[in-house]
């Protein structure tokens, strides 16, 4: 897989990265993390944040999977809710405030570059939005009967 299929080895090394720190739990496998990654790419690449070209959304990380899924359905102290699809296609068309670009230094293919990202929030979640490399990074859902 690390040589013939190098999207599907990236997803699997998110997955395992993911688990072991405890952002997702293992019960989830691989399998359904992969489902999850396409229906993102299907349902959320190809977005204009606010109908905006300079902000198309081209790619997701993998860390972006793990808030998705969360670590629980249900409210529970201590663990992160996921975040649906639905409440991020809502944030993403109606955003309520687009952050200031911020940046943060990052390494890619072993270079080191400054990345300019800004934060979105919806009415029911927020995301981080990679300005340079066109991608979401993370989301966090505010709960499903809060909206701001």
């Amino acid at each position: 897989m690390k040589y013939n299929d190098s999207k599907r080895y990236a997803l699997l090394q998110g997955y395992v990265k993911a688990v072991n720190k405890g952002d997702i739990s293992p019960l989830i496998g691989f399998d359904l993390y992969e489902i999850k990654a396409k229906e993102i790419k299907d349902e959320l690449v190809g977005l204009k944040i606010s109908n905006d070209i300079n902000y198309e959304i081209t790619d997701f990380s993998t860390h972006f999977i793990d808030r998705v899924l969360g670590q629980t359905s249900t409210s529970h102290e201590g663990m992160r809710l996921g975040t649906t699809i639905e409440q991020l296609k809502d944030s993403i068309a109606n955003p309520r405030k687009i952050s200031e670009p911020f940046f943060k230094n990052m390494k890619k293919n072993g270079k080191e570059y400054l990345d300019e990202r800004i934060k979105i929030t919806g009415k029911s979640c927020s995301f981080v939005y990679s300005v340079k490399d066109k991608l979401i990074v993370q989301a966090a859902s505010f709960g499903e009967d809060i909206i701001l």
